[in-house]
């Protein structure tokens, strides 16, 4: 697996509609890519450097940007890292060690050790909530969060 893309015409017409996305995150954000064995994973940054750790993960054929209603509440109080899934249609490009969904559990384990995570969130209901549940019953993480939330879009 090594683009979640179909054709490079594909991924330029993806990526401009998420740069365009990322004009409505409403507040001052870092944007950085991480290299890991399992290809380069896309991550934005905001809230005060010294707060808590909020890591978001976004749902399924989403992506970060789909946390912009919903950061500028969660970055007053934490250092919200919003992720790019590996995997998905997004910044986050996967080599060729990730060949299938059980390669986010090790993906995941990177990602934490980079990081440092106390809190995670996830508003999905596929595989990523019980892999962030495995990581807080393993002691990596305080407590996690498996909840819908309410998108609104501008």
């Amino acid at each position: 697996m090594a683009s979640p893309f179909k054709s490079a015409q594909g991924a330029a017409l993806y990526l401009a509609s998420y740069d365009a996305m990322m004009q409505f995150w409403p507040t001052p954000y870092e944007e950085f890519d991480i290299p890991g064995s399992y290809g380069s994973t896309h991550i934005v940054a905001n809230g005060p450097k010294d707060a808590p750790t909020l890591i978001l993960l976004h749902g399924g054929r989403a992506s970060l940007t789909m946390w912009s209603a919903n950061v500028a509440d969660l970055s007053r109080d934490y250092r919200v890292y919003a992720v790019d899934v590996m995997g998905q249609p997004s910044k986050s490009i996967p080599n060729a060690s990730f060949q299938k969904r059980d390669d986010l559990i090790p993906w995941f384990w990177m990602l934490s050790t980079w990081i440092g995570p106390r809190w995670w969130g996830n508003p999905t209901g596929d595989g990523l909530p019980s892999i962030s549940r495995s990581m807080y019953r393993r002691g990596s993480t305080r407590s996690c969060c498996s909840h819908r939330l309410p998108l609104f879009y501008r």
